[in-house]
Protein backbone atom coordinates (compact mmCIF):
# COMPACT_ATOMS: atom_id res chain seq x y z
CA UNK A 1 0.00 0.00 0.00
CA UNK A 2 2.80 2.39 0.93
CA UNK A 3 4.75 1.49 -2.24
CA UNK A 4 1.66 2.23 -4.37
CA UNK A 5 1.25 5.58 -2.63
CA UNK A 6 4.89 6.44 -3.25
CA UNK A 7 4.58 5.54 -6.94
CA UNK A 8 1.57 7.85 -7.21
CA UNK A 9 3.69 10.62 -5.63
CA UNK A 10 6.45 10.00 -8.16
CA UNK A 11 4.03 10.19 -11.12
CA UNK A 12 2.66 13.45 -9.74
CA UNK A 13 6.20 14.75 -9.34
CA UNK A 14 7.17 13.85 -12.92
CA UNK A 15 4.17 15.64 -14.41
CA UNK A 16 4.70 18.71 -12.23
CA UNK A 17 8.45 18.88 -12.94
CA UNK A 18 7.80 19.32 -16.67
CA UNK A 19 5.21 22.06 -16.14
CA UNK A 20 7.40 24.01 -13.71
CA UNK A 21 10.35 24.53 -16.05
CA UNK A 22 9.17 28.01 -17.04
CA UNK A 23 8.93 29.02 -13.37
CA UNK A 24 11.95 27.30 -11.82
CA UNK A 25 11.88 28.96 -8.41
CA UNK A 26 8.18 28.85 -7.59
CA UNK A 27 7.42 25.13 -7.35
CA UNK A 28 8.77 22.43 -5.10
CA UNK A 29 9.88 18.91 -5.94
CA UNK A 30 11.56 16.08 -4.13
CA UNK A 31 13.28 14.11 -6.87
CA UNK A 32 13.52 14.25 -10.65
CA UNK A 33 14.43 11.56 -13.18
CA UNK A 34 17.73 11.98 -15.12
CA UNK A 35 15.78 12.84 -18.30
CA UNK A 36 13.58 15.51 -16.75
CA UNK A 37 16.57 16.85 -14.81
CA UNK A 38 18.50 17.35 -18.07
CA UNK A 39 15.54 19.14 -19.63
CA UNK A 40 15.16 21.26 -16.52
CA UNK A 41 18.84 22.17 -16.55
CA UNK A 42 18.77 23.29 -20.18
CA UNK A 43 15.64 25.41 -19.67
CA UNK A 44 16.68 26.73 -16.28
CA UNK A 45 20.04 28.19 -17.28
CA UNK A 46 19.61 28.78 -21.03
CA UNK A 47 18.39 32.38 -20.85
CA UNK A 48 19.28 35.31 -18.70
CA UNK A 49 15.89 36.92 -19.09
CA UNK A 50 14.26 34.50 -16.64
CA UNK A 51 17.10 34.99 -14.21
CA UNK A 52 16.93 38.75 -14.51
CA UNK A 53 13.22 38.88 -13.73
CA UNK A 54 13.65 36.45 -10.84
CA UNK A 55 16.63 38.37 -9.52
CA UNK A 56 14.96 41.77 -9.81
CA UNK A 57 11.88 40.45 -8.03
CA UNK A 58 14.00 38.94 -5.28
CA UNK A 59 16.16 42.04 -4.94
CA UNK A 60 13.14 44.34 -4.70
CA UNK A 61 11.69 42.15 -1.96
CA UNK A 62 15.07 42.06 -0.24
CA UNK A 63 15.54 45.82 -0.45
CA UNK A 64 12.11 46.49 1.04
CA UNK A 65 12.90 44.18 3.94
CA UNK A 66 16.36 45.59 4.50
CA UNK A 67 14.99 49.13 4.54
CA UNK A 68 12.52 48.10 7.23
CA UNK A 69 15.09 46.39 9.42
CA UNK A 70 18.78 45.63 9.56
CA UNK A 71 18.29 42.31 11.37
CA UNK A 72 20.63 39.38 10.87
CA UNK A 73 19.84 36.56 8.48
CA UNK A 74 20.38 33.11 9.97
CA UNK A 75 20.66 29.89 8.00
CA UNK A 76 20.90 26.16 8.52
CA UNK A 77 21.83 23.41 6.04
CA UNK A 78 20.47 19.91 6.54
CA UNK A 79 20.18 16.79 4.34
CA UNK A 80 17.47 15.42 6.66
CA UNK A 81 15.36 18.44 7.71
CA UNK A 82 12.26 16.33 8.51
CA UNK A 83 14.08 13.64 10.50
CA UNK A 84 14.42 14.02 14.28
CA UNK A 85 17.39 11.62 14.29
CA UNK A 86 20.60 12.27 12.35
CA UNK A 87 20.99 9.01 10.35
CA UNK A 88 24.77 9.20 10.06
CA UNK A 89 25.41 9.45 13.81
CA UNK A 90 22.04 8.24 15.17
CA UNK A 91 21.80 11.33 17.39
CA UNK A 92 18.73 13.53 18.05
CA UNK A 93 18.48 16.88 16.31
CA UNK A 94 16.09 19.71 15.50
CA UNK A 95 13.64 18.96 12.69
CA UNK A 96 10.52 20.19 10.89
CA UNK A 97 7.55 18.55 12.62
CA UNK A 98 4.07 17.60 11.37
CA UNK A 99 2.84 21.14 12.05
CA UNK A 100 5.74 22.37 9.86
CA UNK A 101 7.41 24.06 12.83
CA UNK A 102 11.18 24.02 13.04
CA UNK A 103 11.29 22.29 16.40
CA UNK A 104 14.04 21.85 18.98
CA UNK A 105 14.52 18.57 20.81
CA UNK A 106 13.46 19.84 24.25
CA UNK A 107 10.09 21.01 22.89
CA UNK A 108 9.54 17.74 21.03
CA UNK A 109 10.34 15.65 24.12
CA UNK A 110 8.70 18.09 26.55
CA UNK A 111 11.81 18.46 28.68
CA UNK A 112 11.18 20.69 31.76
CA UNK A 113 12.99 24.02 31.63
CA UNK A 114 15.31 23.25 34.56
CA UNK A 115 16.49 20.01 32.90
CA UNK A 116 17.23 21.54 29.50
CA UNK A 117 20.77 21.81 28.18
CA UNK A 118 22.75 25.03 28.45
CA UNK A 119 24.29 26.84 25.45
CA UNK A 120 27.78 25.44 26.17
CA UNK A 121 26.33 21.91 26.19
CA UNK A 122 24.64 22.47 22.82
CA UNK A 123 27.97 23.60 21.36
CA UNK A 124 29.82 20.63 22.87
CA UNK A 125 27.31 18.35 21.18
CA UNK A 126 27.50 15.22 23.32
CA UNK A 127 24.41 12.98 22.76
CA UNK A 128 23.06 13.32 26.34
CA UNK A 129 23.21 17.12 25.97
CA UNK A 130 21.65 17.05 22.50
CA UNK A 131 18.79 14.92 23.85
CA UNK A 132 17.67 17.79 26.14
CA UNK A 133 18.55 20.82 24.03
CA UNK A 134 16.10 23.72 23.58
CA UNK A 135 18.27 25.14 20.77
CA UNK A 136 18.55 24.88 17.00
CA UNK A 137 22.02 25.73 15.75
CA UNK A 138 22.12 28.27 12.91
CA UNK A 139 24.82 30.29 11.14
CA UNK A 140 24.81 34.08 10.87
CA UNK A 141 25.00 34.96 7.19
CA UNK A 142 27.61 37.47 6.13
CA UNK A 143 27.18 39.53 2.96
CA UNK A 144 28.92 37.78 0.08
CA UNK A 145 29.00 34.49 1.98
CA UNK A 146 27.73 31.42 0.11
CA UNK A 147 25.07 29.18 1.65
CA UNK A 148 27.22 26.06 1.82
CA UNK A 149 28.47 23.83 4.63
CA UNK A 150 29.32 20.15 5.22
CA UNK A 151 26.05 19.70 7.13
CA UNK A 152 23.71 19.40 4.13
CA UNK A 153 22.17 20.92 1.00
CA UNK A 154 18.55 21.78 1.87
CA UNK A 155 18.53 25.36 3.17
CA UNK A 156 16.54 26.91 6.02
CA UNK A 157 16.80 30.68 6.47
CA UNK A 158 15.41 33.00 9.14
CA UNK A 159 15.29 36.77 9.23
CA UNK A 160 15.80 37.45 12.91
CA UNK A 161 13.34 40.36 12.78
CA UNK A 162 10.56 37.80 12.11
CA UNK A 163 11.12 36.25 15.55
CA UNK A 164 9.98 37.42 18.94
CA UNK A 165 12.97 38.74 20.95
CA UNK A 166 11.97 36.49 23.87
CA UNK A 167 11.02 32.85 24.35
CA UNK A 168 9.22 33.10 27.66
CA UNK A 169 11.58 35.09 29.86
CA UNK A 170 14.74 34.10 27.92
CA UNK A 171 16.41 35.35 24.77
CA UNK A 172 15.02 33.79 21.58
CA UNK A 173 18.36 34.04 19.76
CA UNK A 174 21.81 33.80 21.31
CA UNK A 175 24.70 35.22 19.29
CA UNK A 176 28.45 34.73 19.55
CA UNK A 177 28.94 37.10 22.48
CA UNK A 178 26.40 35.26 24.65
CA UNK A 179 27.50 31.79 23.52
CA UNK A 180 31.20 32.35 24.19
CA UNK A 181 30.43 34.03 27.49
CA UNK A 182 28.37 31.00 28.54
CA UNK A 183 31.18 28.59 27.56
CA UNK A 184 33.81 30.52 29.52
CA UNK A 185 31.62 30.92 32.60
CA UNK A 186 30.46 27.28 32.75
CA UNK A 187 33.48 26.02 34.75
CA UNK A 188 32.37 22.44 34.12
CA UNK A 189 35.05 19.69 34.42
CA UNK A 190 34.14 18.39 30.94
CA UNK A 191 35.39 21.64 29.41
CA UNK A 192 38.79 20.90 30.96
CA UNK A 193 39.08 17.47 29.31
CA UNK A 194 41.46 16.92 26.39
CA UNK A 195 39.63 17.34 23.07
CA UNK A 196 39.55 14.28 20.81
CA UNK A 197 37.94 13.37 17.50
CA UNK A 198 35.65 10.73 18.97
CA UNK A 199 34.12 9.78 15.59
CA UNK A 200 37.51 8.74 14.16
CA UNK A 201 39.25 5.39 14.76
CA UNK A 202 41.50 5.56 17.82
CA UNK A 203 40.00 8.94 18.83
CA UNK A 204 43.08 11.04 17.92
CA UNK A 205 43.71 14.42 19.52
CA UNK A 206 41.59 17.21 18.07
CA UNK A 207 43.49 19.71 15.93
CA UNK A 208 42.33 23.20 14.85
CA UNK A 209 42.00 24.11 11.20
CA UNK A 210 44.42 26.70 9.73
CA UNK A 211 41.66 29.32 9.71
CA UNK A 212 41.00 28.62 13.40
CA UNK A 213 44.67 29.02 14.30
CA UNK A 214 44.52 32.55 12.89
CA UNK A 215 41.66 33.35 15.28
CA UNK A 216 43.35 32.05 18.45
CA UNK A 217 44.91 35.31 19.56
CA UNK A 218 41.58 37.11 19.25
CA UNK A 219 39.91 34.37 21.32
CA UNK A 220 42.72 34.42 23.91
CA UNK A 221 43.74 30.82 23.20
CA UNK A 222 47.38 29.75 23.19
CA UNK A 223 48.54 27.62 20.30
CA UNK A 224 49.81 24.27 21.46
CA UNK A 225 48.96 20.67 22.30
CA UNK A 226 46.82 19.21 23.59
CA UNK A 227 43.76 21.42 23.17
CA UNK A 228 40.98 21.24 25.73
CA UNK A 229 37.26 20.95 25.05
CA UNK A 230 36.97 24.60 26.10
CA UNK A 231 39.35 25.60 23.28
CA UNK A 232 37.69 23.32 20.73
CA UNK A 233 34.19 24.60 21.47
CA UNK A 234 35.19 28.28 21.40
CA UNK A 235 37.00 27.79 18.08
CA UNK A 236 34.23 25.72 16.49
CA UNK A 237 31.36 28.04 17.41
CA UNK A 238 33.50 30.97 16.20
CA UNK A 239 34.28 29.24 12.89
CA UNK A 240 30.60 28.44 12.28
CA UNK A 241 29.44 31.98 13.16
CA UNK A 242 26.95 30.09 15.26
CA UNK A 243 23.68 31.45 16.61
CA UNK A 244 21.33 29.43 18.82
CA UNK A 245 17.59 29.78 18.27
CA UNK A 246 15.54 28.78 21.32
CA UNK A 247 12.24 26.89 20.96
CA UNK A 248 9.99 26.41 17.94
CA UNK A 249 9.86 28.52 14.77
CA UNK A 250 6.56 28.35 12.79
CA UNK A 251 6.44 27.88 9.01
CA UNK A 252 6.46 31.35 7.51
CA UNK A 253 8.90 32.67 10.10
CA UNK A 254 11.52 30.43 8.49
CA UNK A 255 12.02 29.94 4.74
CA UNK A 256 12.74 26.56 3.19
CA UNK A 257 14.77 26.03 0.00
CA UNK A 258 14.71 22.53 -1.48
CA UNK A 259 17.94 21.35 -3.15
CA UNK A 260 17.64 19.88 -6.65
CA UNK A 261 20.65 18.07 -8.13
CA UNK A 262 21.44 18.69 -11.82
CA UNK A 263 23.78 16.97 -14.32
CA UNK A 264 27.27 18.44 -14.42
CA UNK A 265 27.21 21.45 -16.78
CA UNK A 266 29.55 21.68 -19.78
CA UNK A 267 32.35 24.20 -20.04
CA UNK A 268 34.15 23.54 -16.76
CA UNK A 269 31.82 25.69 -14.66
CA UNK A 270 29.59 24.63 -11.81
CA UNK A 271 25.92 25.58 -11.37
CA UNK A 272 26.67 28.15 -8.69
CA UNK A 273 28.99 30.04 -11.06
CA UNK A 274 26.42 29.93 -13.86
CA UNK A 275 23.60 31.08 -11.59
CA UNK A 276 25.72 33.86 -10.13
CA UNK A 277 26.60 35.15 -13.61
CA UNK A 278 22.87 35.27 -14.36
CA UNK A 279 22.17 37.27 -11.21
CA UNK A 280 20.17 34.60 -9.42
CA UNK A 281 19.51 34.91 -5.65
CA UNK A 282 22.37 33.58 -3.54
CA UNK A 283 20.00 31.26 -1.64
CA UNK A 284 19.26 29.40 -4.89
CA UNK A 285 22.89 28.69 -5.77
CA UNK A 286 24.74 25.42 -5.29
CA UNK A 287 27.68 23.98 -7.29
CA UNK A 288 25.83 20.70 -7.93
CA UNK A 289 22.37 22.09 -8.77
CA UNK A 290 20.04 24.74 -7.42
CA UNK A 291 17.57 25.37 -4.59
CA UNK A 292 13.88 26.16 -4.95
CA UNK A 293 11.93 28.05 -2.26
CA UNK A 294 8.78 26.39 -0.96
CA UNK A 295 6.32 29.00 0.28
CA UNK A 296 3.07 27.03 0.01
CA UNK A 297 2.07 25.10 3.13
CA UNK A 298 0.42 22.31 1.13
CA UNK A 299 3.55 21.76 -0.94
CA UNK A 300 5.66 21.69 2.20
CA UNK A 301 3.38 19.09 3.79
CA UNK A 302 3.55 16.99 0.63
CA UNK A 303 7.34 17.14 0.54
CA UNK A 304 7.60 16.15 4.20
CA UNK A 305 5.25 13.18 3.76
CA UNK A 306 7.07 12.08 0.61
CA UNK A 307 10.49 12.19 2.28
CA UNK A 308 9.30 10.27 5.35
CA UNK A 309 7.47 7.67 3.21
CA UNK A 310 10.57 7.13 1.08
CA UNK A 311 12.70 6.66 4.17
CA UNK A 312 10.21 4.16 5.61
CA UNK A 313 10.35 2.08 2.41
CA UNK A 314 14.15 2.21 2.46
CA UNK A 315 14.24 0.90 6.02
CA UNK A 316 11.73 -1.86 5.24
CA UNK A 317 13.83 -2.99 2.27
CA UNK A 318 16.94 -2.90 4.46
CA UNK A 319 15.26 -5.08 7.08
CA UNK A 320 14.08 -7.56 4.41
CA UNK A 321 17.64 -7.78 3.09
CA UNK A 322 18.95 -8.51 6.61
CA UNK A 323 16.35 -11.26 7.07
CA UNK A 324 17.28 -12.85 3.71
CA UNK A 325 20.91 -13.00 4.78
Amino acid sequence: MLTTSLNQMRRRLMSSSLSMMDRPFTHSLSSISPLSTSLLASRLFSSKSTASSTSSSASSTSSSKSSATASKKLFRLDDFPFFDIQPKYNTPKSSINQNLELEDIASRRRIPSKQQSKPWQQVMGKPPYKAKSPFTSMTVHKKGMSFHSPYGKDLITINESALSPKEGSKRKVLHQRQIKQNIRRAKDPKLGEVARNVTEPGQPLWQPEPSQIKRMKLLRIRQGKPYLMLHRDLLNTDRDREALVRGKVPFGQYNFHKFVRLPKPPGGKDWAQIGREQGRPEESLHPEGFRMPITDKGEMEWLRNYRLSREKIRREQEEEHMVDE
